[in-house]
């Protein structure tokens, strides 16, 4: 949640704020969201304090406010580029998970087509290994010749 000024002992978070400068100009969520092109949800998902708007959606409220992007934010512009890092952190967290997983799979793959091919291997050796044991009754002695 950012917080991003007090106003007579009470802290005010952003949501607060563009709840505050909407209702000031008489205009209804969807107003807003229609000047801006993003959804009604979208707004509301801002007032509630669920999500923070880019800074270029930030720049446009300020200019439909006309105010100040720095009164908009009470100078906390760094705490969205935070809340936007945080987001590609996560992004990026989870990609690498889904590599690793991958990964692993693909090395017990290899590993049990290593140990297949071995297992093969041995088994053709060893059966084409085997000697034809001569039959005894089928050794005729010769004698001397």
């Amino acid at each position: 949640m950012l917080i991003i000024q007090v106003e007579r002992g009470v802290m005010m978070t952003f949501g607060d704020k563009l709840i505050e400068l909407r209702k000031s100009r008489g205009l209804s969520q969807e107003k807003v969201a229609e000047q801006l092109s993003v959804t009604r949800q979208t707004i509301s998902n801002w007032e509630t304090n669920q999500a923070m708007p880019t800074i270029d959606k930030a720049k446009d409220l300020s200019k439909l406010f006309r105010v100040s992007l720095d009164e908009l934010l009470d100078n906390d512009v760094s705490s969205i580029m935070l809340d936007r890092m945080s987001n590609v952190e996560k992004l990026a967290s989870m990609l690498i998970k889904i590599i690793k997983g991958f990964g692993v799979a693909l090395i017990v793959l290899l590993i049990i087509s290593i140990l297949s091919i071995i297992f093969s291997y041995t088994s053709f050796r060893n059966a084409n290994s085997k000697t034809v044991q001569p039959d005894k009754e089928a050794i005729v002695d010769v004698g001397g010749i």
